[in-house]
């Protein structure tokens, strides 16, 4: 199963054609979307509802309409895979530490959240811990970033 990973759109009326054409040329093939937060509008989670299958969170930019009922949090199973989703804002100064402060006394697989806008892959003990950056604002980071999983019976792939 291909799984589209991605967080910080913070997509405006202004600028959701770019959205648009952004899931049509590199999510396309994806199964299913994971958007960890920070889309802004609600045009925006409109276009992202319609493309494909989508799980999203809360982020810290979305305060507005139905937005604002998104749960902070997700825990999913894919292809064997438990996943939890969050945005990573809160109390701690580490984005990650907010993370996982979320997650706590839970078991799972992979770990996906967003508002650093900076791209992160790593393990802690038997989690994948994942950070797709931003397809839209980059900040300081030098590149626009997103992740493709590729989860698989006998192993996960991360592009």
């Amino acid at each position: 199963m291909k799984v589209g990973v991605i967080a910080d759109t913070h997509t405006t009326l202004k600028n959701v054609e770019k959205l648009k054409a952004f899931l049509e040329n590199v999510m396309n093939d994806v199964d299913i979307i994971i958007h960890a937060g920070d889309i802004k509008s609600e045009e925006a989670l409109e276009v992202l509802k319609n493309f494909k299958n989508i799980v999203i969170v809360r982020g810290n930019n979305d305060n507005e309409g139905e937005l604002a009922n998104l749960k902070d949090k997700e825990i999913l199973n894919l292809e064997g895979y438990k996943i939890g989703v969050t945005h990573g804002d809160g109390p701690y100064k580490a984005t990650l530490d907010n993370a996982l402060q979320k997650f706590e006394g839970e078991e799972i697989d992979i770990l996906i959240f967003g508002h650093s806008h900076k791209s992160y892959v790593d393990t802690q003990g038997n989690t994948l811990i994942l950070n797709p950056g931003s397809p839209s604002r980059r900040r300081k980071e030098r590149w626009y970033s997103y992740i493709v999983l590729d989860l698989r019976e006998d192993g996960i792939d991360v592009e």
